[in-house]
């Protein structure tokens, strides 16, 4: 009965759209406390017609994470929120799927689902699932290129308990054969059918062709590597990298700060500082050669990728919000940009197109991408106008009406990566972790709105480059123009 009482309190919750959303959530009116708040109009504005009323501009402030470091070297971003009888944790870990070996591509995926699917050294997997649903509470473990993850998500209630579970799972995962085994054969599986999606395959060819299949960022698993995953494999991972001072956490909710400071003394006691060995990621120091390069494909449409390098990230990095604009005019705006417009809306040459800029690379430059999915009797007349689209990027400054439009897109949906407390504190974590200035957040609005016509010109022609494309299509060249 307790059970299904928390579950009735999480369900409502969610159902009336206040799981996760801060008080700013409620409608934008002065005399509000929340983050963002609009200007009291014009006269008080009692009694006055909708066009006499003027408002303020859309401010953006968002409450500041409290930061501390526990005994143990693990850094901490605490935000209190009381509105709702939540607790919400999220981790960051020093580590990556960069980290593996290029005999077992796909190790540290592995490795992170076992350490949740696969219980811990004191808990079997069915008792901790069963555990964590008395509660309506979840524990998650994930990891990225350059970053591992894990979450917790409970009742205020339980976050004794919570907590207690959290560490265990980070600390002592028992990486059990079974789950090992029935994990490397789901991997297999996802392998053999890989190549029925194209958008799969153009991504996997494509990124192989830039940065090489000796390079971490162009690897992609096989078979026979992960068949050869030994149980020994993650637990080596583990222990290399899992350490309370390689990690962050942002922590949120309903929660007394010193009171949950003490708790999670308790719960990592034991848990030591270590030394972390970070294997070397190769630079890439040579740009890949341009090529076209086809992958067969029995299909009536064609889809492509056609790009090179983008930016390696940095916390100094000059021309971040240049190049951002610069990419939304182009291609990743949507509806608004210009790929769509040009060869979709007009010329009818495609179902999908636009351009990705990876901006999240840290240790080696990013990809840029021009994509599309077109009819495969369209194939050259595509990527033709793709590339003209480009040039023009680079030889004429976009007007100043399109630009603010763009502008004017990104700052108004800018809040909206901010809903909740524990998106304002894992932002704020992140950009710790990167190695950020505090009022990165803060200051990323008036940043957009400074860019000129000049500067986005400028980006086109440092960041852009049609004469070193790699291209890789996917379909069928007999139907081709």
């Amino acid at each position: 009965m307790k059970k299904l009482q928390r579950w009735i309190v999480v369900f409502t919750l969610i159902c009336c759209g206040g799981a996760w959303i801060l008080p700013s959530a409620t409608p934008l009116v002065y005399g509000g406390n929340d983050g963002y708040s609009l200007g009291p109009p014009a006269g008080g504005g009692v009694g006055r017609l909708p066009k006499e009323l003027t408002f303020e501009s859309l401010k953006f402030n968002p409450p500041k994470p409290e930061k501390r470091i526990l005994s143990n070297g693990m850094t901490l971003y605490l935000l209190e929120d009381h509105e709702l009888p939540l607790f919400n944790v999220q981790a960051l870990i020093e580590t990556g799927t960069i980290y593996d070996p290029p005999d077992k591509v796909g190790l540290a995926s592995i490795c992170a689902d076992v350490m949740r699917t696969g219980g811990t050294v004191s808990r079997e997997p069915d008792a901790l699932n069963e555990e964590l649903e008395s509660m309506a509470a979840s524990v998650e473990i994930g990891i990225d290129r350059e970053y591992g993850t894990a979450s917790l998500s409970a009742l205020a209630e339980d976050i004794d308990k919570g907590l207690e579970i959290f560490a265990d799972v980070l600390r002592n995962p028992a990486f059990r054969q079974d789950k090992l085994e029935l994990r490397k054969q789901q991997e297999i599986e996802g392998i053999r059918r890989r190549n029925d999606n194209p958008f799969g395959i153009v991504s996997r060819y494509f990124s192989a062709i830039l940065y090489g299949t000796n390079h971490p960022f162009g690897w992609y698993p096989e078979i026979e590597g992960v068949e050869s995953i030994t149980a020994d494999a993650p637990k080596a991972f583990h222990a290399n990298y899992y350490y309370p001072n390689n990690i962050m956490l942002s922590i949120t909710g309903d929660f007394n700060t010193e009171k949950l400071i003490a708790q999670l003394e308790k719960v990592f006691a034991g848990w030591e500082k270590a030394d972390v060995n970070f294997s070397d990621v190769p630079k890439i120091e040579e740009p890949a050669k341009p090529s076209v390069n086809y992958i067969f494909k029995d299909f009536n449409q064609t889809t492509i990728f056609m790009g090179h390098f983008g930016i390696q990230r940095a916390p100094d990095f000059p021309d971040y919000f240049s190049v951002i604009v610069m990419n939304e005019i182009l291609g990743a705006s949507g509806f608004t940009s210009r790929l769509m417009r040009e060869v979709r809306d007009q010329r009818g040459l495609a179902y999908s197109v636009g351009s990705f800029m990876d901006t999240s690379r840290y240790t080696n430059p990013g990809r840029w991408i021009a994509y599309s999915q077109t009819r495969a009797d369209k194939t050259a007349e595509a990527m033709a106008l793709i590339l003209g689209i480009i040039k023009d990027m680079r030889e004429h400054p976009v007007p100043e009406a399109e630009l603010q439009l763009i502008k004017d897109s990104i700052i108004n949906s800018f809040v909206f990566s901010f809903e909740s407390s524990a998106q304002i504190a894992f932002q704020q974590m992140m950009l710790d972790y990167r190695g950020y200035p505090p009022d990165f957040l803060d200051t990323c609005t008036d940043n957009i709105a400074k860019v000129t016509v000049d500067d986005v010109l400028d980006a086109a022609k440092k960041y852009l480059h049609p004469d070193q494309m790699v291209i890789v299509a996917v379909g069928n060249r007999d139907h081709f123009d």
